[in-house]
């Protein structure tokens, strides 16, 4: 209500379209259509993937005529007229004009110590955002001063689309060299060191993995990423020997970091089982999904705590595992002693 509709044909910036909503909605802007002329204004643009994934430089262009300028470490410049390929870098001279020089400089590019994303993010909308490049689908990057520029890591970046096409079909044991070659080319990686570590962790090669850990730990030593991916490895290896008490600690420690996307209830409710925290169980197995490859189990666990805590409904509970058993638990059913007086 209240505002005229109309048409700016000159070309503006999306931070200009930013200001002014923010005008619109009577907070504070510093730059909006409603108020100022963009006639003659340079153009600015960000691509701020390569920094959001893998912790390079941030990359910001601006605009004004037939001039264009590129800030990603230091600042290129270009006359789009006379090189419309932008092979003929202007910044060391005065052909370029400090306008748009001085517009890169100016704009607002991450800096040590900012926050990158609201610390309650739910894990549905960090995937939202990461798919229009607005924040980092993997870890949190490691903001750096000696950052590489993105333009003189395309090579590596064909690397890292392959690794991480791998890691995420769980072909661990090939991504490994190809991982082993991006962190060669760009050491501070923490998105590389991490799923090298995972890699390592979940081919069952716990030294090169506690190693691999230690690593990414030292790229990143107050990174919540790390420590969430060191919780599960650590929680999966005492599992497997036995250890209750250890691998309980690690997944709770992990779940406690990133309850949107930790997965692993069924391993802590089991744990809890062993532990015979029962009413803990519940309530861990009672957040696997049936989507989750280990649904069945859960459900054959879940009947076994509710006949332990003497719930209402456990027999419901010992014919929905039954209905869903396969051939692990359909067995193991058969054989539990709890469930014959039901």
């Amino acid at each position: 209500p209240g505002i005229e509709p109309g048409v700016e044909s000159a070309p503006v910036s999306a931070r200009v379209i930013h200001d002014t909503l923010l005008d619109f909605a009577g907070l504070k802007s510093q730059i909006s259509l409603r108020r100022l002329p963009m006639n003659g204004a340079a153009v600015l643009g960000e691509a701020m993937k390569p920094f959001l994934e893998y912790g390079w430089q941030p990359q910001v262009m601006a605009v004004a005529g037939h001039h264009k300028a590129i800030l990603s470490g230091r600042v290129e410049g270009y006359d789009l007229d006379a090189d419309p390929r932008e092979s003929r870098d202007l910044a060391a001279g005065p052909a370029l004009p400090e306008s748009v020089r001085n517009a890169v400089y100016d704009y607002p590019v991450p800096t040590p110590g900012a926050a990158a994303e609201p610390a309650s993010m739910s894990a549905a909308d960090r995937q939202k955002l990461a798919s229009l490049g607005y924040v980092s689908g993997g870890p949190k990057p490691v903001i750096r001063k000696d950052a590489p520029r993105a333009a003189d890591m395309l090579p590596t970046l064909a690397l890292l689309v392959q690794a991480s096409s791998l890691f995420s079909a769980s072909r661990y044991a090939e991504a490994l060299p190809v991982l082993s070659k991006v962190l060669a080319a760009d050491s501070q990686n923490l998105a590389a060191a991490l799923q090298l570590a995972t890699s390592y962790s979940m081919l069952g090669r716990r030294a090169d993995a506690d190693r691999a850990f230690a690593r990414a730990q030292a790229i990143a030593p107050a990174s919540d990423d790390v420590t969430f991916y060191r919780s599960l490895h650590d929680g999966r290896y005492a599992m497997a020997v036995g250890n209750t008490p250890a691998a309980t600690a690690a997944f709770e420690r992990a779940r406690a970091l990133r309850p949107d996307t930790f997965q692993n209830d069924l391993d802590l409710g089991v744990l809890y089982l062993a532990a015979r925290r029962f009413a803990d169980a519940r309530d861990a197995l009672d957040r696997v999904t049936p989507s989750s490859p280990g649904y069945a189990m859960a459900l054959f666990k879940r009947a076994q705590v509710s006949v332990l805590l003497n719930e209402p409904d456990a027999a419901a509970r010992i014919a929905a595992a039954r209905r869903a058993a396969d051939a692990t638990t359909r067995p193991l059913i058969e054989r539990e002693r709890l469930f014959t007086r039901r």
